[in-house]
């Protein structure tokens, strides 16, 4: 009886997270591919319409527009972040201790600085959106 314990102990203790992973993700995920078959408007009943919103969807300009600007940014954007971080880590580890500090603060006053720059054009860029 002690080796079954042991066995479902740790499922046990994934339990409530797989339980909240599904109440908050997958619940809402697949009722929202549900609602995309239907003509709802939020408030009265909904109505089945198959793949007419999905045909209507790709007939629009704004969706191209931002599907292209989406790939156009995940391209540029995905490999810098990797050769940052790869040439970070190749500088961190090829220098001194103290030489490590002080690079170490430069590197955080940096992400700092751009953190603020990103709050101060995160406006600019919601309009432009929109």
């Amino acid at each position: 009886m002690k080796s079954l314990e042991r066995k479902l102990f740790p499922y046990l203790m994934l339990l409530p997270m797989v339980i909240i992973f599904g109440v908050f993700l997958f619940y809402p995920a697949l009722n929202g591919f549900k609602i995309s078959f239907m003509k709802w408007d939020g408030i009265n009943a909904q109505e089945f319409i198959g793949l007419k919103n999905y045909v209507k969807l790709l007939k629009d300009k704004t969706f191209w527009r931002a599907f292209t600007r989406t790939i156009a940014f995940t391209a540029m954007a995905v490999p810098g972040i990797y050769v940052a971080a790869m040439g970070l880590a190749l500088v961190l580890t090829s220098r001194d201790g103290a030489e490590n500090d002080e690079l170490i603060g430069s590197f955080r006053e940096m992400a700092q600085e751009q953190g603020a720059e990103l709050l101060v054009r995160l406006p600019d860029v919601s309009e432009e959106a929109a």
